[in-house]
């Protein structure tokens, strides 16, 4: 695809140089005579327009110049002439481009003669430009005119500008007029996001040093569109400034805290109230739409709870809010040292001594859930693993889902005879796994049993007619149930099972999140006393590590030797052993 678009630009250069270097050669021929000027009429316009883009400009800037020569000429021979010429060049452009399109071009030239030359040999309906066009000709105004055709043609940048020029000579105009001038422009302004031109061509500068009161409302208005509109791209600060510039102290204040930028918006606050009252309020304020900007991101920011905790201190004198909120976020250590630098011994009994042992239970209980739940997946997936090694040992394509998808009645036979070859394999006594029985031994119970669940007629005739019943629940198309039904009804024996355990097993391993809290956990139980409790937690979570380390997730289709794969323990201590995992353990405590 590359290599075409490169050829088409080269083709459309290529193009583009000879039709420039034709109407060169055309200008440089002109100069011999009319005669010379009215031969070469048409290639010249040919070359025009067929450049990409075209140059409709340079090609109806010929036909003007015709029609222009008309109304000078004295020499009625002569006028018919250009006027002739200049139709017939309007019809050759009307066979070589789009009509619509080639009256758009006109039409943005502000040349009404020649847009109706070209609208009556385009076999346009009258009704459709005739109101438009005499309505623009009522316009004395040149300005008037050609806002009125840009706007018409979406041309909206340019627009502007001829209003810029209309709102600028209405100065000893009535104030109404004025008004009503302005309201059109930001309208345009706003339909067009020409903020940056809105700018350019109203300076808010200049508002200081204007007598109009309208004046300076009409700039300031330009001012906060373009911090609107900012504030809607998320650009914060930069809205921010433009709201200042505005003076428009509330939604400034609103974007910095958009922007993360609290130091600014309480400034802003204690700058416009005076009273302590007000300025608490005002910071109360601030502080919970932090906590709520926080929770709408659903991220746990540790950065914004020390710094809506330092609000409540310093400018609202709420050291039980403050000490509140950090113990709610685990910050023990900061809620400890507030609690103390306040001489609010009250508090560390009442909240931080208490959070601490009741976030110790919580944890202790996690912590015996996850590790419960780990070992029975670890033995499920080492169960299904050592499964597809007995089949892959014995040369038997024992993968349920392989065929999953197959709509043949073949396909479902062979995921039947899967299915009987996997439920003759799980029968067999997990004491087996690990041990030196011969390949023979392993194979006599697993073939007896595999040959004769698929080799009977009633198992054939059985698989037809399942192949053949219509699923129960909805499926999506291929056949398949959504991969969410499938995790809903997740049981034994299924497709996804091994990948689901396995994702599972995951999950439950301690990540460098609990260690980093249990460590902060202990540290309080020390601090507090709470002896037993600090070495009850370090032995739990300790425990749920050599779990871990003793039990790994068995690696696909590896030998298994009393249930460990050794192939796989590095892996699954990978997360433990590395250096984003912090060092949690107190050498006070054992374990």
């Amino acid at each position: 695809m590359g290599y075409k678009d490169d050829t088409s630009s080269n083709a459309g250069d290529k193009v583009n140089s000879v039709c420039r270097a034709f109407m060169d050669a055309i200008q440089e021929l002109e100069n011999a005579g009319d005669e010379a000027e009215a031969t070469l009429l048409l290639p010249y316009v040919t070359c025009a327009v067929k450049q990409s883009p075209a140059r409709f400009d340079e090609a109806l800037g010929k036909v003007q110049m015709l029609l222009h020569r008309n109304e000078r000429s004295k020499d009625e021979s002569k006028s018919s002439q250009h006027r002739t010429a200049a139709m017939r060049v309007i019809k050759h452009l009307i066979m070589l481009t789009d009509v619509d399109r080639l009256y758009s071009e006109a039409l943005g030239l502000y040349d009404l003669e020649l847009v109706r030359a070209v609208a009556t040999y385009s076999q346009r309906d009258p009704k459709e430009y005739v109101p438009f066009l005499d309505r623009v000709a009522q316009f004395e105004n040149e300005n008037w005119r050609k806002y009125t055709i840009d706007e018409h043609l979406g041309r909206h940048a340019r627009a502007l500008t001829h209003l810029s020029v209309l709102i600028n000579d209405a100065d000893n105009d009535s104030e109404v007029e004025k008004s009503r001038l302005q309201g059109m422009a930001l309208e345009l302004l706003k339909r067009g996001e020409l903020y940056d031109q809105g700018l350019e061509l109203f300076p808010f500068a200049a508002a200081k040093h204007s007598v109009s009161e309208s004046d300076r409302a009409f700039r300031r208005q330009i001012v906060l569109l373009k911090g609107d509109f900012l504030e809607a791209a998320k650009k914060y600060e930069a809205a921010a400034y433009l709201y200042l510039l505005a003076s428009d102290q509330e939604k400034a204040r609103r974007a910095f805290l958009g922007a993360n930028k609290w130091q600014m918006a309480l400034a802003l606050s204690a700058r416009n109230h005076q009273g302590a009252e007000n300025l608490r309020n005002e910071a109360y304020i601030i502080a919970q739409e932090l906590l709520n900007k926080q929770h709408q991101q659903q991220e746990r920011s540790i950065e914004d709870i020390l710094v809506v905790a330092r609000i409540y201190v310093e400018y609202c004198n709420d050291i039980d809010e403050a000490v509140a909120l950090l113990v709610t976020h685990q910050q023990w250590a900061e809620a400890l040292r507030l609690a103390y630098l306040h001489k609010r011994d009250d508090l560390v009994e009442s909240d931080v001594e208490t959070g601490v042992l009741q976030c110790c239970d919580d944890v202790l209980e996690e912590l015996e859930r996850k590790e419960k739940l780990y070992v029975k997946h670890w033995k499920r997936l080492s169960t299904i693993r050592e499964q597809k090694r007995l089949f892959k040992l014995h040369g038997i394509d024992g993968s349920r889902w392989d065929h999953g998808n197959g709509d043949t009645d073949a396909a479902s036979i062979h995921s039947g005879a899967s299915s009987a070859a996997d439920s003759a394999l799980s029968n067999v006594s997990m004491s087996s796994v690990g041990s030196h029985n011969s390949a023979a031994s392993i194979g006599n119970f697993s073939m007896q049993s595999l040959s004769a669940a698929t080799a009977s007629h009633f198992y054939a005739t059985q698989a037809l007619g399942d192949a053949n019943k219509k699923p129960k629940t909805k499926v999506k198309h291929g056949g398949m149930p959504s991969r969410r039904e499938r995790r809903k009804r997740m049981k034994k024996g299924s497709a996804d099972e091994e990948a689901y355990v396995e994702q599972q097993i995951k999950e439950l391993r301690p990540n460098a999140a609990l260690a980093q809290e249990v460590g902060a956990l202990l540290e309080m139980l020390i601090f507090f006393g709470h002896v037993q409790q600090a070495q009850k937690l370090q032995t739990q979570l300790a425990g749920f590590e050599q779990c871990v380390a003793v039990k790994p997730a068995p690696a696909p289709s590896s030998p298994l030797e009393n249930g460990i794969s050794a192939t796989s323990v590095t892996g699954a201590k990978e997360g433990q052993d590395s250096a984003a995992y912090p060092r949690w353990r107190i050498e006070a405590l054992q374990g």
